[in-house]
């Protein structure tokens, strides 16, 4: 699976779990036809903001990053948040 970033300023978390979950369901519903027919993807994303605890660029990638894998261990094609993953670890 291919990995990319999305950087959203002065969004919060709110509005960015709201930007992953409408392009989750696009590509979800977006079929790639080829010539052996359609082919369906979805996708599996991660939301992480930027806090008082978040160091670097670099910090909020691995949040998002650790949010995404833990959407592919809930059962692929959702979106979860690094606070909903940290609160779980509490």
């Amino acid at each position: 699976g291919e990995e990319f970033v999305l950087l959203l300023p002065e969004t919060d978390l709110q509005d960015a779990y709201q930007v992953a979950e409408r392009l989750r369901m696009c590509i979800e519903s977006s079929p790639i036809e080829t010539s052996q027919g359609s082919l369906y993807i979805t996708a599996s994303l991660g939301v992480a903001t930027v806090s008082t605890a978040t160091l670097s660029l670099d910090e909020l990638i691995a949040q998002a990053d650790q949010a995404m894998y833990a959407a592919k261990q809930a059962g692929r094609n959702r979106v979860k948040t690094f606070a909903e993953i940290q609160s779980r670890d509490r």
